[in-house]
């Protein structure tokens, strides 16, 4: 199904299932919200800006109070989890469970498969590091909820139970390829996106097949194209991500210089990934970093996907063939 054939279909679609994942969480996190005065609008608010993975809370320490409200948060990370996906992944997912395919597509699975390995792996990453830094008198449950939790929200949602500030720096500077991967295409999250960097990774550590046409994951191939695609966003992606944090960096150590390199990395991985995540950064920036960082966050979510397409959208012409050449590398 293609975006230019059924236009009106995919956006009743894609307002269908997010109106019906978004009440659902609102209702379920109405019921979490116990005797709130304002339960309601608290779980309107939250359930909508979980699922499209804005991050924005309506307390000032995000959701650094609801540490004790397990049932509330499993919520918020299922619904950062279903908006990450992409709405063709939900909508495969729901024929499914209605029986209206046999098998759940090749993206689909990839995009699962994916999402629940970066998950994992960050839970144990954060939960690890966390807890051979963690004061004796903290309960090893609080920081295993908190990693499990800080692992969704990375990528992308960008919301507090704990403050990044407070983590270890080896846990700082590992928060970094998260947010810079992001959530999945045709999804609410920012990043290069899952797929792109599993093609990418694939490809740095396989390569192509023997003919160079195709790259082999698991029973089916992925083309060249597709795979040269994807290589090409992730390096510009990544390029852009180091140009602009130097930029950062220099423009910042003139003008406040008690920021640390560190700082300006996460937080331009969190602006180019548009996850708001801080190292208590943000509100030190002079205005030229301000400006910057506003870039960032617009290239992340627009520029960088526009840029891309229209550059694989031109057609290339060659009247003359040019001689092969080979080069040494390594």
């Amino acid at each position: 199904e293609k975006v230019e054939n059924k236009p009106r279909k995919i956006i009743g679609n894609i307002l269908l299932y997010t109106f019906l994942i978004e009440g659902i969480g609102i209702i379920l996190l109405w019921l979490f919200q116990g005797a709130h005065p304002d339960r309601f609008f608290y779980a309107l608010f939250h359930g909508v800006s979980a699922f499209c993975n804005a991050g924005f809370g309506l307390e000032d320490d995000s959701l650094l109070s609801w540490q004790g409200n397990p049932g509330a948060l499993t919520i918020i990370s299922l619904l950062i989890i279903l908006g990450g996906l992409g709405w063709v992944v939900i909508k495969n997912i729901f024929q499914k469970i209605l029986k209206k395919t046999r098998h759940l597509s090749f993206h689909t699975m990839v995009v699962l498969f994916t999402t629940a390995i970066l998950i994992f792996s960050g839970f144990l990453i954060f939960f690890i590091i966390e807890r051979i830094s963690a004061p004796p008198s903290r309960p090893w449950w609080l920081d295993l909820g908190n990693s499990i939790f800080y692992s969704i929200t990375t990528r992308t949602a960008g919301f507090n139970v704990l403050f990044p500030s407070d983590m270890s720096p080896i846990s700082q500077i590992l928060s970094i390829p998260f947010m810079i991967i992001g959530a999945s295409p045709g999804s609410t999250g920012g990043g290069v996106k899952t797929t792109t960097f599993v093609l990418f990774f694939l490809f740095v550590l396989r390569g192509m097949d023997e003919d160079d046409t195709r790259l082999a994951l698991g029973e089916h191939r992925i083309l060249r194209e597709t795979v040269q695609k994807a290589a090409v966003i992730f390096i510009r992606y990544f390029i852009l991500y180091l140009i602009s944090s130097l930029i950062l960096y220099s423009v910042e150590r003139v003008q406040n210089s008690h920021l640390t390199f560190i700082q300006i990395l996460f937080e331009t991985a969190s602006a180019f990934g548009t996850v708001g995540l801080s190292l208590d950064t943000t509100s030190h920036l002079s205005v030229t970093g301000k400006w910057i960082i506003i870039l960032n966050m617009f290239v992340g979510r627009v520029g960088l996907l526009a840029f891309s397409l229209s550059s694989f959208s031109r057609e290339k012409h060659f009247t003359i063939k040019k001689p092969r050449g080979e080069v040494m590398i390594g």
